[in-house]
């Protein structure tokens, strides 16, 4: 949640409170879990990891699919409608049938 809002806070300093939270939030959980012996300091390793690697993933998907592709915009074609094609066009339907 905390890095949907930072992408999309333009502020500096809500960006750098926003982050200064999530970690201390994340390594406090982290240790305390070691401290009260709910896990083992390579269980917490191991889920930092892990969250380490959820964040990358979804940063660079947030940033693939929000960020305009020029590569896309490129070779972007509109799809033809009823009215393009030879068959439905105007000059086709005001002619009578030929026989």
């Amino acid at each position: 949640m905390a890095l949907v809002l930072i992408m999309f806070t333009t502020r500096w300093g809500v960006r750098v409170a926003l982050f200064a939270a999530a970690t201390l939030m994340v390594l406090l959980v982290g240790i305390s879990g070691v401290y009260l012996g709910a896990h083992e300091p390579t269980d917490v390793l191991g889920g930092w990891a892990l969250g380490a690697a959820w964040v990358a993933t979804v940063t660079v998907a947030t940033q693939v699919l929000v960020t305009p592709s020029p590569l896309r915009a490129a070779t972007w074609q509109p799809r033809p409608t009823a009215t393009s094609c030879a068959c439905c066009t105007a000059d086709r339907l005001s002619a009578p049938p030929s026989r």
